[in-house]
């Protein structure tokens, strides 16, 4: 059973999170901020962690109590009010009752984080500055930047980003996760010190671990590992021991148009299908020089022979229907809606042969990952067989920088592909010189946050 934290403690008869013994899981005793009265919980190497029988017990003890000095004294030392109906269940207290991601990195680390670097997690902030916080103007441009991507980003993604100066205060949990594994890495590196970024990237690497459908117990150890260096770093940079920085010491639209399920086309050996709108087209010169490319890679026939075989026309779709059932746009959807998403940019699964260049080699065939833009789909007939085509324009060489971030610096060469090799929507999200990659690789259902809020 998961839920936020008030709800959790009056379910199980805990004093709350603003007692000294708030905590479910272990009893670390907080520290009174001297201003707020608020209680922290500073970290601990060791914690003696609560368990399952001790708690019943106890619960069983103070319930029975009747001298009322006695118990509130009880209350106070252990954080337990009373029995719980729930831990009469077939429950294991407190491990079946963890703490959800929402609630633990969506809704709590990232605004915190960003109150952060704003300079405004702490009251008098003027006295505790420091070299991670970004200016008014910064975060103004940062929030203008995720305004700018907003139409490129994939629906698959969830609610488009909005600009985080403007609106983080009415940020849902869908919209944090996004700033966290999507956004946040390519807009800060411009403004944060090196030692701040790798910091962050830690965290981020273990939220993207946790979001995977399936993980195993070695990714369950390499999230501990991430989790311990995001909290050293966090603890040394942000509280940084000092009693005034105590507060730190915690980290305290309308739906998607839905298509149309009928089929518009398909053919024999494609599990794709291409939707509306579509229309009669003849290509033109430069893009009958590159269908006649792509079948040079896919018949014996020589090119000059090519050249009188291909014809220069076909239908033109406009939307793909992947075989496991995404949806891909192209450029000849006009969207001039702002709020829309164009939805065209795609991940390109291609196999190659890494020992292409030596004749006499055997082929070693791999799978790689490119990216682009895709025009329009083409439906065409060659050599008595009907293909089914993308169009794309196809993005310069990939960079990968140290925080995982993927960014590429222009577009380039156009040519016809297969549609069975186009894999997902993804997003270009362009920050000064650089397109950056926005590529949601976990697979998980959006629903269950989409309507919660902050």
């Amino acid at each position: 059973m998961d839920g936020d934290v008030p709800a959790l403690s009056k379910s199980l008869n805990l004093s709350g999170y603003n007692s000294y013994k708030g905590c479910r899981f272990c009893i670390i005793k907080g520290t009174c901020h001297s201003s707020n009265k608020h209680i922290y919980y500073p970290s601990s190497a060791f914690c003696n962690i609560r368990n399952h029988d001790d708690t019943i017990n106890m619960g069983k003890l103070i319930e029975k109590e009747t001298n009322k000095d006695r118990k509130d004294e009880m209350i106070r030392e252990t954080g337990i009010k009373g029995s719980s109906e729930l831990l009469k269940q077939i429950l294991l207290f407190p491990w079946s009752f963890p703490t959800n991601i929402m609630h633990l990195f969506f809704e709590n680390v990232a605004p915190s984080m960003y109150a952060h670097w704003s300079g405004k997690f702490f009251y008098n902030n003027l006295l505790l500055s420091s070299d991670y916080e970004l200016s008014k103007s910064q975060w103004k441009s940062i929030g203008i930047q995720m305004e700018k991507v907003k139409k490129n980003m994939p629906i698959e993604i969830g609610r488009p980003p909005r600009n985080i100066f403007k609106y983080h205060n009415g940020y849902k949990a869908v919209e944090w996760r996004n700033w966290i594994i999507l956004f946040s890495l390519p807009l800060l590196k411009v403004y944060l010190d090196k030692r701040h970024l790798q910091g962050w990237a830690n965290f981020v690497k273990a939220v993207k671990l946790c979001l995977e459908p399936e993980i195993s117990e070695e990714q369950i150890d390499d999230v501990q590992i991430l989790l311990k260096k995001f909290s050293d770093y966090y603890e040394r940079e942000y509280y940084q021991n000092n009693g005034q920085r105590l507060a730190a010491s915690i980290f305290k639209e309308k739906p998607l148009k839905q298509w149309s399920k009928e089929r518009v086309f398909s053919t024999e050996g494609y599990e794709e299908e291409f939707y509306s709108p579509s229309t009669q087209y003849s290509l033109l010169s430069q893009e009958h020089k590159h269908l006649i490319k792509f079948y040079e890679g896919s018949s014996n026939i020589n090119h000059n022979d090519l050249e009188m075989e291909v014809n220069n026309y076909g239908v033109r779709y406009g939307r793909l229907r992947t075989s496991d059932g995404q949806y891909i746009n192209s450029c000849c959807i006009k969207r001039n809606n702002k709020i829309a998403r164009n939805n065209y940019c795609a991940q390109i699964r291609r196999t190659i042969d890494k020992l292409a260049h030596r004749s006499n080699a055997p082929p070693q065939l791999v799978i790689v990952d490119i990216y682009g833009i895709v025009n329009y789909y083409l439906v065409h007939e060659f050599n008595h067989q009907v293909y089914m085509l993308a169009y794309v324009q196809l993005t310069s060489k990939i960079v990968e920088d140290e925080y995982g971030c993927k960014h590429f610096t222009q577009f380039r060469s156009k040519e016809f592909i297969d549609v069975r090799y186009l894999d997902h929507c993804i997003g270009f999200a362009k920050i000064d010189n650089r397109y950056y990659i926005i590529d949601k690789e976990n697979a998980f259902d959006d629903s269950n946050w989409e309507n919660i809020g902050h």
